[in-house]
């Protein structure tokens, strides 16, 4: 069976939820995706076109660092395996069809807005001594940064 890869830019719907796992203790983070693309129309109008919602999963150590650094409404790119699966729906009872992408890959979006990157051991997640990492993390802006600007 062939995996399908996917990269999504967009803003993060929902504040990410940490799940254990229970045979082996192994986080799942999960957070909603929403990715609206542009298109160049005539008279050099750029209207936004529907957006697409995805639910993001991260696994294990990934998944512990985007419950650390992702907030909702961070813009943030996404690369992963793009899943469909088949549900229940709760409200009506009829199959249907869920997508998802598991991510590999999470980091906010640079080029609207800027960070700060704390590297982690390959091995294990840990923070520096002066507290959890959302007290590092700046993001801010909106938008890429005008050229000659000093931003």
């Amino acid at each position: 069976m062939f995996e399908t890869f996917i990269t999504l830019i967009g803003d993060v719907t929902t504040k990410p939820v940490r799940h254990t796992s229970a045979p082996d203790g192994a986080s799942l983070v999960e957070f909603g995706l929403a990715a609206k693309s542009r298109r160049h129309t005539r008279g050099d109008a750029w209207p936004e076109d529907e957006t697409l919602s995805m639910r993001v999963l991260a696994r294990r150590e990934l998944g512990e660092r985007v419950f650390a650094s992702v907030s909702r409404g961070d813009p943030v790119i996404v690369h992963g395996s793009f899943h469909g699966r088949e549900s229940p729906d709760p409200v009506t009872g009829r199959r249907r069809t869920v997508y998802e992408v598991e991510a590999l890959h999470v980091g906010h979006d640079l080029s609207r807005g800027t960070a700060v990157f704390s590297r982690g051991d390959a091995g294990a997640l840990t923070w520096p001594d002066d507290g959890p990492p959302e007290l590092d993390r700046v993001v801010t802006g909106f938008g890429p940064a005008k050229v000659g600007s000093q931003a």
